[in-house]
This record gives structure tokens, C-alpha cells and sequence, in this order.
């Protein structure tokens, strides 16, 4: 009986793991989308205009414009020269600055 108990736990734990819907990598809101953080590195020439800032550093998934998780409030957002923010085929870029130093975050789409 302890077996089939220690069992059945293990499954819960299992698939409760496994309905975590958090995104857990640094990632922001903004227009109604989730852009992810990345490292890809961009310079002040590739900057069109400053878009926005952080508002609020939430610890769960970002859900409101301007919120973010893993990035601090007052982080700079920018609009990238030739890249939408957010484009037709579902692809959409925002340059943010950290540490002084300007990156790409990349709009999210959620998987099917």
C-alpha cells in the first residue's frame, strides 16, 4: 500500500510540475505581447527612437504593459531602425538597455 501511495505522489508531483505555465527567462510586456530577453547585442546606430520604459518588476509572468520579470524598473525600451515591433507574420523585436548596454528582446509566440 506504501508503495502505491509513494507512487501516486511521485505522478501528482509529476504533472503538477509539468502545468507550471511561467516563463522563466528575463521577458517583458509591451503592446499586448511577451518580448523575451536575449544577448544579442545592437549599437546606437541601430536605435530609431526611445518607445517606453519598465513600470513594474513583477516575479511571475509579466501581464500588463510595461511589466517584466527579470528586468528592473526604468529599463529603456526602444524601437530597432528597420525591425517592427510587432509585424504581420507574427515576428516583432524591441531594443531594451541594461548595464548600458543595448540588446534585442524578441516577441514570444506561444506554442500551439
Amino acid at each position: 500500500m506504501k508503495k502505491v501511495i509513494l507512487i501516486l505522489f511521485f505522478f501528482t508531483c509529476l504533472f503538477l510540475t509539468a502545468c507550471n505555465n511561467t516563463i522563466d527567462t528575463p521577458h517583458f510586456m509591451w503592446e499586448g505581447s511577451i518580448f523575451i530577453a536575449t544577448n544579442e547585442p545592437l549599437t546606437a546606430e541601430d536605435i530609431e527612437e526611445e518607445i517606453g520604459q519598465i513600470t513594474n518588476e513583477v516575479n511571475g509572468n509579466a501581464e500588463t504593459n510595461g511589466e517584466a520579470r527579470g528586468l528592473p524598473q526604468g529599463t529603456k525600451l526602444y524601437k530597432i531602425k528597420g525591425r517592427e515591433i510587432l509585424s504581420d507574420d507574427s515576428s516583432g523585436y524591441i531594443a531594451y538597455e541594461t548595464d548600458g548596454q543595448l540588446l534585442i528582446a524578441s516577441k514570444w509566440n506561444e506554442p500551439q
